[in-house]
């Protein structure tokens, strides 16, 4: 593939015409489409022209220009390149190599920091993203993780399907013996009666993906790791008498809402030894014995955790302090900034509904003030940018007010419905659209844009 680098052949007009073809397929798809990974294109770089499917560019490109980027797209306009053949281009102007909502989310101020997020993950081991509702936290935890592959060519997908990354949710009931290991009972398949009761020890899903990550930090094959036991895998590693710590291929496990567990109880001894001086290797290595199954064990190096947090369900200064003090935080906020170039470069949503959703902006900008200073309710609850974001007419941003945001203010004002119509319409009595007796009334495509002038103006 080193050729891709000085290749004098260029692709010929019924290439390309198959390769527009290819990538009008691939982007009706939607946001789980790979886009033009296994799509020619042409891309020039100090002189050099690169020709090849998406793929194959972007990891020649990434070595060349040593460059961190989690897409094509991005990486081009990192270093400087040109595009001289794109088949998402329309109009002259490149397109991202996935939808268009996701090109306009790379541009959140996390992006913009990337360096600080990657050496806090680098240096702490795991991260929590925690901001209000709508701040874009989970996605943002994909673009982290695939930062981390920067050898790798594939897309989330793959790496996903190949075990190197894993999303999970916490929730209340979510328990130790699902994350680490228990014993469970053994029934048949779905639907089938069980005769006899049967009793064994599962591992969870963080045992699993750190039998994985230390399988390959020894370079044992894929197929061999899933066969063998954490306890196979961590005996091979205790007899190999050289291991290159440094070159370790990153595990990824994303854990979304983490604040709904109970932290301390779902990680339960192994909280100490997630820390980054303590892994497998470090100075101050740490090895515990589980109690269930008696393992000896320890966190690889190579496994990271990324979280999310949700401030609206429970504030960050009510965690457990050795939970804090084990992770890097990072505040996500509404970016309505980002919001606004949105909807000035996205062709398919409506002129007339572009307009109201520059009201909307506004309106939420003046809602988030309110809810800033409001002791009772505070920063932790404001509005999120992505409520917005796949609006494409009038009647989706009506249905947005009228059953996420309105409701949402609802559920923070515990539905003093006074209250709500101070913040909105600087008023202490019933309005046009929120009264005690009625709640919410109807918002729709005909009177949207009256309520975003009442809330701007204050109700005046």
């Amino acid at each position: 593939m080193e050729n891709l680098r000085n290749t004098v052949r260029r692709l010929t007009e019924e290439e390309k015409k198959q390769a527009i073809a290819a990538a009008k397929r691939e982007k009706a798809k939607g946001s789980r489409s790979q886009g033009t990974s296994n799509i020619p294109v042409e891309v020039e770089y100090k002189g050099k022209i690169y020709v090849g499917t998406g793929k194959e560019v972007f990891r020649i490109l990434k070595k060349d220009s040593g460059v961190k980027s989690s897409t094509l797209t991005a990486l081009v306009k990192k270093i400087g390149a040109k595009w001289l053949f794109n088949p998402l281009a329309e109009e002259g102007e490149i397109s991202n190599i996935r939808t268009e909502t996701e090109k306009h989310l790379k541009e959140t101020k996390i992006q913009s920091d990337s360096e600080g997020v990657y050496k806090l993950l680098e240096k702490k081991k795991q991260i929590i993203l925690y901001g209000p509702p709508g701040t874009g936290k989970t996605y943002s935890t994909k673009e982290i993780a695939l930062e981390l592959f920067t050898e790798e060519e594939e897309e989330y997908e793959e790496l996903r399907d190949k075990g190197r990354i894993e999303f999970i949710t916490f929730h209340p009931s979510y328990s130790y013996e699902e994350f680490i290991e228990g014993i469970t009972v053994e029934t048949e398949r779905e639907g089938v009666a069980t005769e006899s009761v049967k009793y064994k020890l599962r591992p969870g899903i963080f045992k699993e993906m750190c039998k994985k990550a230390l399988g390959s930090l020894i370079n044992l094959p894929d197929e061999e790791i899933e066969e063998k036991t954490w306890r196979e895998v961590f005996d091979a590693y205790i007899e190999k008498e050289v291991v290159d710590f440094e070159d370790a291929p990153p595990y990824v496990l994303i854990i979304d809402e983490i604040n709904r567990g109970d932290m301390a109880k779902i990680f339960g001894e192994l909280i100490t030894l997630l820390e980054a001086d303590k892994r497998l290797g470090e100075d101050n290595e740490l090895i515990a014995t589980l109690p269930t199954s008696g393992d000896r064990f320890g966190v690889p190096p190579n496994l990271y955790i990324i979280g999310t947090m949700n401030t609206a369900d429970r504030s960050i200064a009510l965690l457990d302090v050795a939970l804090r003090r084990r992770f890097g935080f990072i505040a996500m906020e509404p970016d309505l900034e980002m919001l606004r170039s949105h909807i000035e470069n996205t062709t398919d949503i409506e002129e007339n509904t572009k307009s109201l959703l520059t009201h909307s902006i506004k309106a939420i900008e003046k809602i988030n003030q309110k809810i800033c200073h409001d002791r009772a309710i505070g920063r932790d609850k404001q509005i999120g940018h992505s409520y917005l974001l796949k609006v494409k007419n009038t009647e989706d941003l009506a249905m947005v007010w009228r059953h996420e945001i309105l409701p949402l203010l609802e559920e923070y004002c515990y539905g003093d419905y006074q209250k709500i119509n101070q913040i909105l319409f600087n008023s202490d009595s019933d309005t046009e659209w929120i009264s005690q007796c009625e709640g919410i009334k109807d918002i729709t495509a005909n009177n949207i844009r009256d309520m975003l002038n009442e809330i701007i103006s204050d109700g005046e």
